[in-house]
């Protein structure tokens, strides 16, 4: 494949994957207007999400494929997983939602897996 090729499928996953770990950020965010028990979870929620962009920002300034494909992966199964617990709470946004979000991502992740170059 062409360097010009690849860099489109690397630039679609970055934008599918940064899109849904901030929307992981903004619901943890979010959640810390609760109390209790339920904002010290949006706390360690936050963290991790938190950590999921600056690695993030790291691969994309790295032009790491490799790095890419594995957060890209670790936010499919993010969302999957908030699909599925939004299905087992009978919320059809919080389960829809996630769940195209999984399935745009892995759309736009196949590309750049199948190209042959590992930077960017």
């Amino acid at each position: 494949m062409t360097p010009a090729k690849t860099i489109k499928p690397f630039y679609a996953c970055v934008a599918v994957t940064l899109v849904s770990a901030l929307i992981s950020f903004g619901f943890a965010l979010a959640a810390l207007g609760g109390s209790g028990d339920g904002r010290i979870n949006a706390m360690y929620a936050g963290v991790r999400s938190l950590a999921i962009l600056i690695m993030l920002l790291i691969v994309v300034s790295k032009r790491s494929k490799l790095g890419l494909i594995t957060l890209a992966g670790v936010m499919i199964l993010v969302q999957a997983g908030d699909s599925v617990v939004g299905g087992l709470n009978n919320q059809l946004i919080k389960t829809l939602g996630p769940a195209c979000l999984a399935i745009v991502n892995t759309i736009v992740l196949i590309p750049l897996a199948r190209t042959k170059d590992e930077r960017l």
